[in-house]
């Protein structure tokens, strides 16, 4: 149960992070980019574009610092599998190298952002 709560708050911190890139005008090129053997080369959460640029987007969705802040669960390990993806990525859809890239960690912060009765204080929402 605790892994389809997690699942749920990692999607719907994907799509709050999603809505605030195209809101600046970016344009959504892919979402849960992984190779077709599976999940372990890495995954990348959102691949936008603006303009002549490429951005791949690694979302964190935290309700607490409990167990470290987003930009912490982004270890070394973690930043390999994304740059193995980028490559994967890029060779399979060469259309996109032309075009400058960038990595983007975009942290989806909750701390307090719901009231008691579940209510969602979106003013407590802080998207990094």
């Amino acid at each position: 149960m605790a892994n389809t709560h997690r699942k749920n708050l990692g999607n719907w911190g994907e799509q709050i992070a999603c809505e605030e890139y195209l809101r600046r005008g970016y344009a959504l090129i892919a979402r849960n980019v992984y190779n077709h053997k599976g999940k372990q080369m890495g995954e990348i959460d959102l691949i936008m574009r603006l303009d002549d640029e490429l951005v791949f987007v690694e979302v964190k969705t935290r309700r607490s610092d409990k167990y470290g802040t987003g930009a912490e669960a982004v270890t070394k390990i973690k930043q390999q599998k994304i740059i193995r993806t980028i490559g994967w990525f890029c060779r399979r859809f060469p259309q996109f190298n032309k075009l400058n890239q960038r990595i983007d960690v975009c942290i989806i912060e909750l701390k307090a952002a719901f009231e008691i009765g579940g209510n969602l204080d979106k003013s407590a929402i802080n998207v990094i």
